[in-house]
């Protein structure tokens, strides 16, 4: 198990997404763009300034901890830690989160509509990856 946040969590997120042919030959095929996971109420810790992918065509290409809060992507999706643990756990409905303004989702909306299925799949991984809490 790893903890949530951490590089290693990533880490074991990549290689689901890497793993995963449907998700990259089909439900991301053709995505470029570069996307923040970001924890938004736990600034002390380094490992919650936010994880910054780098997608080309549908595949990871670099995977970094950003180096500030600040740091910029095309998309941004943040929630407290309580929220990304609930969603992890499946205790609460990612579209609901995102609806509810529990999670936010800053980029641009057609590009996101246009790969929901994906961005779904993603949160299915991320749902799979052994995660120990605070």
């Amino acid at each position: 198990m790893v903890n949530y946040g951490t590089i290693e969590y990533w880490q074991e997120l990549k290689k689901r997404w890497d793993s995963d042919e449907e998700l990259k030959k089909e439900l991301f095929k053709g995505y470029n763009s570069d996307i923040i996971f970001r924890v938004s109420d736990k600034e002390h810790l380094d490992q919650y300034k936010g994880i910054f992918l780098d997608v080309k065509n549908g595949e990871i290409a670099k995977m970094k901890v950003c180096d500030s809060r600040e740091e910029k992507a095309k998309v941004v999706t943040e929630g407290t830690y309580e929220i990304w643990r609930q969603v992890v756990q499946q205790e609460l409905d990612p579209t609901k989160a995102l609806l509810t303004r529990k999670l936010k989702l800053a980029g641009p909306m057609g590009e996101v509509l246009k790969y929901m299925k994906g961005w779904m799949r993603l949160i299915e991984l991320l749902q799979q990856v052994p995660t120990e809490w605070e």
